[in-house]
């Protein structure tokens, strides 16, 4: 039967790709979130933070953009340049953010593992290493999305979070 087969597929390579990738979804209580300011403009705020969990210690620079008005959902979303693409030189959300929280989304955006404010001092070489052994940088990012969409569904109690990717994100 193939509907037989094709379970026996997903289950043989969810587990292969889990293995590769060797990301998994933390635990609500093992997201820490850190503060670093709040700045509030007509209509909505910007929360800059934070986002790491507690055995991992991974930490993912984020933008929290909440509407004036009640939350009605959240979406997460991830440029290849990082937060700073998504914004103009006055600090300004791009059109997708802005309509989105037009329509009452709260929105994050983050900086994955080796782009924006999460690369490290001595730039992207430093991230050039054998993939025999050490996790991607790929596998870096996806672990960064899922820990943050973690975040972003605590945060807002929301059951679902949507993930808008821009560019190769």
């Amino acid at each position: 039967d193939a509907t037989k087969e094709l379970r026996k597929f997903r289950k043989t390579a969810n587990a292969a790709f889990r293995a590769m990738i060797g990301a998994s979804v933390p635990a609500p209580a093992d997201i820490v979130e850190t503060p670093l300011g709040m700045t509030r403009k007509q209509g909505y705020s910007v929360n800059r933070i934070i986002v790491g969990t507690s055995d991992r210690g991974d930490r993912v620079p984020a933008l929290v953009y909440e509407p004036g008005k009640k939350s009605r959902g959240a979406v997460l979303v991830v440029h290849p340049g990082g937060s700073d693409r998504l914004i103009d030189d006055d600090g300004n959300p791009s059109p997708v953010i802005g309509g989105l929280l037009e329509q009452g989304q709260t929105v994050m955006t983050i900086d994955t593992f080796g782009t924006g404010d999460s690369i490290s001092e001595a730039g992207d070489s430093a991230l050039q290493y054998s993939t025999t052994y050490n996790h991607t940088k790929t596998a870096y990012r996806i672990q960064d999305i899922i820990t943050s969409v973690t975040s972003l569904r605590e945060r807002t109690g929301a059951s679902t979070v949507g993930v808008i990717g821009t560019g190769d994100a």
